[in-house]
């Protein structure tokens, strides 16, 4: 590939099929994107699952689900639902408004027109993007609060 030669170290693909892909990892490409087909399917798993807003693959039969929670959610805590045991559902975040809760304790109470979000919008000054964020634990959240486990640290310091 010409970008390969010019000393580009980290070239991305986009593809129009399997073979398309196939061809561009063979002449170079370190990553090869399908973004026609990996928007289709995100759509049509939205399509199947009722209250989807969007959906995230992650891996064989596991996905990250953005869901309007039904009528007959509101006003239960996450407790009374029991989303992990009726439906093999982890609440990793909960968006009311403009407010994000990330690991949301499981007597918080549903409301009308949140969103139990996939990701959440990272900002520093030179850049923005959309990540997946799991906390599983109480020390992982204090890092998450504080910013990252860096300003964790350096608050701990002073």
């Amino acid at each position: 590939m010409v970008l390969k030669r010019l000393g580009v170290a980290n070239v991305i693909a986009k593809a129009g099929s399997q073979l398309h892909g196939e061809i561009l990892a063979r002449v170079g490409a370190d990553r090869v994107v399908f973004p026609e087909r990996e928007t289709g399917l995100r759509l049509a798993h939205s399509f199947n699952v009722p209250n989807v807003i969007d959906y995230l693959d992650v891996a064989p039969s596991f996905g990250i689900e953005k869901i309007r929670p039904p009528k007959s959610f509101i006003g239960q805590s996450l407790a009374e639902l029991d989303l992990k045991g009726r439906l093999g559902l982890t609440p990793i975040a909960l968006r009311r408004g403009q407010q994000v809760f990330v690991n949301p304790a499981r007597d918080e109470r549903l409301a009308d027109g949140d969103e139990i979000p996939d990701t959440v919008t990272v900002r520093t000054a030179d850049h923005e993007f959309r990540a997946v964020v799991r906390i599983d634990t109480p020390a992982e959240a204090a890092y998450y609060r504080q910013g990252g486990i860096l300003q964790y640290v350096l608050r701990r310091l002073r």
